[in-house]
C-alpha cells in the first residue's frame, strides 16, 4: 500500500510539473497508465487491510462499512475542490494546483501507511494487543 501511494504521489506531482508542450504527450500518456495502475491497485487492497489489521470476524462488516465510507469521501469533495481550483485559476495553473493537491493527499496517505506498518511491526496496534493478552 505504501509503495502504491508513493508512486501515486510522484505520478501526480509529475502531472503538476509537466510542461504544457505537445512533445511530452507520450510521457504524459505513460504517466496516466502508471497512475491508473497504482490507483486501482490501491482499490484492490482496501479490504485486505481488514485481515492484515487483525479485525475480528464479528467486526468485519462494520470495519468494511467504515472503510468504504472513508474511502469514498473524496468522491464528495474532490469535484468541489477541482471546480474551485479550475475556476479560480483558469488554464494550466488550475490543473497544476489540482494535481499538486492530489499529490499532497497521496503523500499524506503514504505517511499514514508507513505509520500503520510501523505499528503493526512493533505489535502496538490495539487489536494485536487485545489478541495476545
Amino acid at each position: 500500500m505504501a509503495l502504491s501511494l508513493a508512486i501515486t504521489a510522484i505520478s501526480f506531482a509529475l502531472f503538476a510539473l509537466t510542461p504544457s508542450d505537445p512533445a511530452v504527450l507520450p510521457l504524459v500518456i505513460l504517466n496516466v497508465a502508471i497512475s491508473a495502475t497504482f490507483i486501482f491497485a490501491l482499490r484492490g487492497i482496501y479490504f485486505a487491510l481488514l485481515e492484515e489489521g487483525g479485525i475480528p470476524m464479528a467486526l468485519t462488516g462494520t470495519a468494511a462499512g467504515v472503510a468504504s465510507a472513508l474511502g469514498f469521501v473524496p468522491d464528495i469533495y474532490m469535484p468541489v475542490v477541482g471546480g474551485y481550483l479550475l475556476d479560480a485559476y483558469p488554464g494550466v495553473t488550475g490543473y497544476r494546483l489540482l494535481f499538486g493537491f492530489v499529490a499532497a493527499l497521496a503523500l499524506v496517505g503514504f505517511i499514514a501507511a508507513l505509520l500503520i506498518l510501523r505499528l503493526q511491526k512493533s505489535g502496538q496496534t490495539r487489536l494485536s494487543r487485545g489478541k495476545s493478552g
